[in-house]
C-alpha cells in the first residue's frame, strides 16, 4: 500500500517541481526537491525517511504555506505508513 502511495507522491512531485521551475520560483522547486529527495529515501526502507519528510514539509511550510497545507495531509498519511511498515520490520 505505501508503494502506491509513493509512486502517486513522486507523480505529484515531479509535476510541481516541473511548474515551479517554469514560473521562476527557485525557493519552492529546491523545498520540493528536498521533499522528492526524502520521499525516495522511503523506497530504500531508510528507517530517516519519515523524519525527513516531515523535514521537508516544513521547508514547503516555509516557502509556500499555501501548497503546504494542501499536500501535508498525504504526506504525514506516508509517513504514518512508513513507520507502521518500520515498526512491523523490528517485530518480524
Amino acid at each position: 500500500m505505501v508503494s502506491i502511495v509513493l509512486m502517486n507522491s513522486f507523480d505529484y512531485l515531479v509535476a510541481a517541481i516541473d511548474r515551479a521551475v517554469a514560473r521562476g520560483w527557485e525557493a519552492e522547486a529546491d523545498a520540493l526537491g528536498q521533499l522528492y529527495q526524502a520521499t525516495g529515501a522511503a523506497l530504500d526502507s531508510d528507517a530517516g525517511a519519515p523524519g525527513r519528510i516531515q523535514a521537508a514539509l516544513e521547508g514547503i511550510q516555509r516557502v509556500d504555506p499555501r501548497r503546504a497545507r494542501a499536500i501535508r495531509p498525504a504526506f504525514e498519511g506516508l509517513i504514518s505508513g512508513l513507520e507502521f511498515e518500520l515498526r512491523m520490520k523490528e517485530v518480524a
